[in-house]
This record gives C-alpha cells, sequence and structure tokens, in this order.
C-alpha cells in the first residue's frame, strides 16, 4: 500500500516536474499546443486501452498457471494496440479537422502525431503494469507506474541537450513519449 502511494507521487512529480521544464523552453504558443496534446492523450488513454487496465488485471489474477496469465497479457496488450492503432488511423486521416479543432491552427499537426506516440507509450505502460499487479508483483508494477510518470522529464531534458531547436513541442512530446515508452520495456 505504501509503495502504490510513492509510485502516485513520483509519477504525479514527474507530471509537475514535465510541466515545468517544458514551460521554461517553450513559447506561449508551443506550450499550449504541448500541453493539449499530451491532455489529449491522457483523454484518450482509458478509450485506447480499451480499459485492458482493469481486465488484465482481474484476469491475470484468476489463471491458475503462469503461462494462461502471460497470454492474457499478451492478448490484453495486443487488444489495447489494435484499439490505439485504430485511433492513429483516425488521427492520419482527420489530422487537418483534428488540429483545427484542437489547436486552432494547421500548424500543430505535429503535435497530433506526437501525443499519438505518447497515447502507444501510456497505453503499453498501463497494460503491462496491470500484467504485473494482476500477477501480484505489486512492486515492479508501482515502479513501472513511477517510471513512466518520471520517464517524461527525462525525456525533455535530453532533447533539450540534443536538440538545437529546444522550442519545438511536437519534438519535447515525443521526447517524453519515447522515455516514457522505454520504461515498459524491461518489463
Amino acid at each position: 500500500m505504501i509503495l502504490t502511494g510513492v509510485a502516485s507521487v513520483g509519477s504525479g512529480v514527474g507530471f509537475m516536474l514535465a510541466t515545468r521544464l517544458v514551460a521554461s523552453g517553450l513559447t506561449h504558443d508551443g506550450f499550449g499546443a504541448f500541453t493539449v496534446g499530451r491532455q489529449t492523450a491522457i483523454v484518450l488513454s482509458p478509450v485506447a486501452s480499451v480499459a485492458m487496465g482493469v481486465a488484465v488485471t482481474r484476469w491475470v489474477s484468476q489463471s491458475t498457471d503462469e503461462d494462461s496469465a502471460r497470454a492474457i497479457g499478451q492478448w490484453g496488450l495486443i487488444l489495447a494496440a489494435g484499439a490505439t492503432f485504430s485511433i492513429g488511423i483516425i488521427f492520419i486521416i482527420a489530422a487537418p479537422q483534428i488540429t483545427e479543432i484542437l489547436f486552432s491552427s494547421p500548424e500543430h499537426t505535429a503535435v497530433l502525431g506526437a501525443a499519438f506516440g505518447y497515447l502507444i507509450a501510456s497505453v503499453s505502460v498501463e497494460v503491462i503494469a496491470s500484467f504485473h499487479r494482476g500477477a501480484g508483483r505489486l512492486g515492479i508494477a508501482n515502479l513501472l507506474r513511477a517510471g513512466s510518470g518520471l520517464a517524461a522529464p527525462v525525456g525533455i531534458l535530453i532533447h533539450r541537450s540534443f536538440s538545437a531547436n529546444t522550442g519545438n513541442s511536437s519534438g519535447v512530446l515525443f521526447a517524453a513519449a519515447i522515455a516514457t515508452g522505454i520504461v515498459a520495456l524491461p518489463a
């Protein structure tokens, strides 16, 4: 229970730190685009994951052996990936319209793509952490949750270190997405 609280705090601190880092490096318009892009991914996450976070946790906890638990986790990830990529196809087909609705400007189409990358990363971490939670490995699940929150600021700092255009809101969001996705790889 305490580790879950620590994971929540770590994730929240990462979210606040990422916001602070972005606010200090982007223009007002760029910060707004980053924020809308990230919030779009956060809002779409339950839809994109097809609520697999809840389902995987429940079904893995009820499974009788490691092989069936692993199969449940894999199918949960496949279902979530299918739903997420369906959203990506909608983003591609309707990019000009969605960009106009979200940003009131066609110049932020790349932010929409970066938001999709962030969505893929966050859904992957959510489903994998749910698998570990259902398998009784709360420490790993909590580590994934905290790590995904703390990864975004690391991605932003790396982007600042290696990019000549640190004021690029889509690049910053994409760097946060990559860092968040990397958290899920070892799990």
